[in-house]
């Protein structure tokens, strides 16, 4: 009898005491999802983060990573508690999902790193092709000129940007599956980039002789129409009704945009046939 009441009592006090473990632990996970809430609140790079990532506005970040913080440490105070107790058919279990866990952290930490140096290196290229295009004029020429004045639609320079911001993070992301050791997504991606980046060059060709081209085009255009309002082409094109039947065009202007079409059609076939595309060439 008296062996079974210290054995009772031994265990009631290891109850306490783990019941005190699992109310200290509970009060230190409150204190530290508050801390990690209020330091996510003061700063503004979280719900940037979670914007470029997709994330609805309506989400409340801080309060998101503040109960992944209190989880994380609870799971640990509960781990303590059971391992008091001496219950290892219920640590086993979740010390070998620790295990795989924290060994899994390296490369979630190495993704992390190159995700950071890809953002950076994307975002100051960003930030350089708007500048540049925007000090130069060309982001607005090509932006008039290729008709995206309307509201609502992004600037020449902000288009091209963004193509290589994505671009930038999409030559990072078979390193990324690499450090995550997803070997079964690596291989079609990097296929994907490998193809992608042999026919860059074709591409860049292809883009120099459109662009080429649509200037030379509008030389041209501006070349015929100047030429033929100085003939008097405008003046024929008037007495014989042509500017009712063009919607109040001059004669000079519709030869020109008939011989601007022309030299355009030229040049984009040239710049299909320099993509070297088998079902267009």
């Amino acid at each position: 009898m008296q062996q079974f009441m210290s054995l009772l009592v031994e265990y009631g006090v290891n109850l306490g005491v783990a019941a005190l473990i699992l109310i200290g632990g509970w009060l230190l996970a409150l204190i530290i999802s508050s801390a990690v809430r209020a330091a996510l609140g003061r700063t503004q790079w979280d719900n940037q983060l979670a914007a470029r990532m997709g994330v609805s506005p309506t989400v409340n970040v801080e309060n998101i990573a503040g109960q992944i913080m209190f989880w994380i440490v609870m799971l640990f105070v509960i781990m303590t508690v059971f391992n008091f107790l001496n219950l290892p058919a219920v640590t086993g279990p979740i010390n070998r999902l620790l295990d795989e866990v924290f060994a899994f952290i390296p490369n979630i930490l190495a993704a992390g790193g190159l995700l950071l140096l890809a953002w950076l290196i994307a975002t100051a290229l960003r930030f350089l092709i708007t500048k540049a295009l925007g000090m130069t004029g060309l982001d607005d020429t090509m932006t008039n000129q290729l008709g995206m004045t309307q509201a609502g639609q992004k600037p020449m320079s902000e288009v091209l940007a963004n193509i290589v911001y994505w671009f930038v993070f999409l030559l990072f992301l078979g390193p990324v599956l690499n450090a995550l050791g997803m070997q079964g997504l690596l291989g079609p991606v990097e296929g994907m980039v490998n193809d992608l980046l042999g026919a860059l060059p074709n591409i860049l060709k292809a883009a120099l002789i459109f662009l080429i081209g649509w200037f030379v085009a509008r030389i041209i255009r501006q070349i015929v129409t100047s030429f033929l309002a100085a003939v008097g082409a405008d003046n024929l094109g008037e007495r014989v009704g042509l500017s009712a039947a063009t919607g109040g065009q001059s004669l000079s202007n519709v030869i020109g945009t008939v011989v601007y079409s022309i030299v355009l059609i030229v040049v984009v076939i040239s710049a299909l046939d320099a993509l070297q595309i088998a079902a267009i060439s």
